[in-house]
């Protein structure tokens, strides 16, 4: 029997062969599943916001984003580089 992470890393790894294959509705689909789970990594919530965000769905790109927020404990979030993406990212999106 997998673990809930083991389980989280195989939907991620779906996630990116969708991806990969241009299966966007479900790399969608896998991801956001990734969401509702808490994920503990970022690629899920960064390809989300990049698909979101090309195809001009900025609300969900911005709840994406501070799902991350909720999930990431904060001391890390704020001494990761690769969260400074997020915070730059929302900073645009709400100036539209």
């Amino acid at each position: 029997m997998m673990s809930f992470d083991e389980e989280n890393t195989m939907i991620c790894e779906q996630g990116m062969e969708a991806e990969a294959n241009k299966n966007i509705d479900k790399a969608i689909e896998l991801y956001e599943s990734l969401l509702e789970r808490r994920f503990d990594g970022t690629h899920p919530y960064r390809s989300l916001c990049e698909i979101y965000h090309k195809q001009k769905r900025f609300k969900d790109e911005i709840r994406v984003i501070k799902a991350l927020k909720k999930v990431t404990p904060s001391w890390r979030y704020k001494e990761a580089d690769k969260y400074r993406w997020y915070d730059k990212r929302l900073a645009e999106l709400s100036k539209r």
